[in-house]
């Protein structure tokens, strides 16, 4: 029933969907994308609040049990237009990834987005941090990239993205 990480529509994704609409400033029929939609909760919040919404999903689990409907799409390469999406999210995507795996995610989320991105990163402070990095390696069992903030900074600039990123560290977890 819960599948999928146990996620489930429990009415945590209408009050983010608001958040989203209202941070980023978008209007009724601006273009969404979610890559990695999972099951499509948010996609359909999004949706309901007036935004034309595309969501995408590796998964053919998830993409049968989701409650919109997805493409069934590679992070790392999306199959859309240029500049077609006003706001392009992909949370616990890019991680995911080997490193080129992860560049090319990030340059493909660039590449749709006309206005607005946001993605979330797997981090530890810093070398020393030795703790925080076994922390996320425990934690974050379907993270191949986990670096420091550091090192996402530099592949970030390496991929030429320049959207939103929020890093979730074993602080950010615990």
């Amino acid at each position: 029933e819960n599948g999928y990480g146990g996620m489930k529509d429990d009415g945590r994704w209408k009050p983010i969907a608001r958040h989203i609409k209202d941070h980023y400033g978008l209007k009724d029929g601006d273009k969404v994308l979610q890559v990695r939609a999972h099951k499509g909760y948010l996609c359909r919040e999004l949706f309901d609040i007036g935004l034309k919404v595309t969501g995408c999903e590796s998964s053919a689990y998830a993409i049968e049990k989701a409650s919109y409907p997805l493409d069934q799409s590679p992070a790392t390469r999306l199959p859309y237009e240029d500049g077609e999406f006003d706001l392009v999210i992909a949370a616990n995507v890019v991680y995911t990834h080997n490193l080129e795996g992860c560049i090319q995610t990030l340059q493909e989320i660039r590449r749709v987005s006309r206005k607005h991105s946001r993605i979330t990163l797997c981090a530890y402070e810093n070398e020393e941090d030795q703790e925080g990095f076994w922390l996320m390696r425990y934690w974050v069992l379907l993270g191949t990239t986990i670096l420091t903030k550091a090192d996402w900074m530099e592949v970030m600039a390496h991929a030429k993205y320049r959207g939103d990123y929020r890093f979730d560290t074993a602080k950010f977890m615990n």
